[in-house]
């Protein structure tokens, strides 16, 4: 399949993070998060994710293995370029990582690549993981020299980093951001990339953002959990995932 070809896609990738943050919390052991994967692919979800760290590996290292094993599309796992992260990663039949920087305020999180400072460890950790026959994606921001960077490491697969374009309270600094995430995608489809964004969208901005023909996949954690509370695990994916298909179908109606 060529670039042209994988554009023409719009996958939809379901975290499990806010579900296991929910249950660290309140110590809920009824969220299966197997059976939440499995009914999350049954709905249309094309990739499940999750993050792990050294913070957390112990408490999810069991869910990982099953999940790595369970998930028939695209399992993904987020993680730190990290010594630690390394080492259990050689006892586990993961496929695919996309690389993040742990959240310095939040453990429990993570945040865009930082490969300005990083480079060096990045560089190692993605050449040992490919040398395994793991496919490697980075969470970078929409920035030439974050883009430059993950050309030079030979990663061809990205999450773009959207929050700029989803906090911002002005219309004018919406527009601002868009237009820096639209060159940031004709920067990666220009040097072959298959590009995905991430963000704490609402549904207006999925929709909007879904008829831009270079986006290939949405990563989306925050509106999947708020929309199941309305109606169900499995009908928000399905929904979420039909709002896509139509949003992209209507655009190339348009000619777009």
């Amino acid at each position: 399949m060529n670039i042209h070809q994988q554009r023409q896609l719009l996958d939809l990738s379901v975290s499990l993070n806010s579900l296991v943050q929910v249950r660290e919390k309140i110590g809920a052991q009824f969220f299966d998060l197997s059976r939440l994967s499995l009914l999350a692919e049954e709905a249309g979800a094309d990739c499940i994710s999750l993050y792990v760290d050294e913070s957390n590996w112990s408490s999810l290292a069991m869910n990982v293995e099953q999940l790595a094993r369970q998930v028939i599309n695209t399992f993904e796992l987020e993680v730190a370029a990290s010594d630690f992260m390394l080492k259990h990663l050689e006892t586990i039949p993961v496929t695919h990582v996309c690389l993040v920087d742990v959240d310095a305020s939040n453990a429990a999180q993570y945040v865009a690549l930082d490969l300005e400072q990083n480079f060096s460890q990045v560089q190692s950790f993605v050449k040992q993981l490919q040398a395994r026959g793991i496919y490697v994606s980075a969470f970078i921001s929409p920035t030439p020299a974050a883009i430059a960077a993950v050309a030079e490491l030979r990663i061809s697969r990205v999450r773009l980093d959207c929050s700029s374009y989803v906090e911002v309270a002005e219309d004018s600094q919406r527009a601002h951001a868009l237009a820096q995430i639209q060159t940031a995608l004709t920067n990666c489809v220009g040097r072959g990339m298959v590009v995905g964004i991430e963000g704490k969208f609402d549904s207006a901005q999925v929709q909007a953002l879904a008829t831009i023909s270079d986006i290939s996949q949405f990563h989306l954690n925050e509106l999947v959990v708020a929309h199941s509370l309305q109606c169900g695990w499995e009908s928000a994916i399905r929904n979420i995932k039909a709002s896509l298909v139509k949003s992209r179908l209507n655009r190339r109606a348009d000619g777009g």
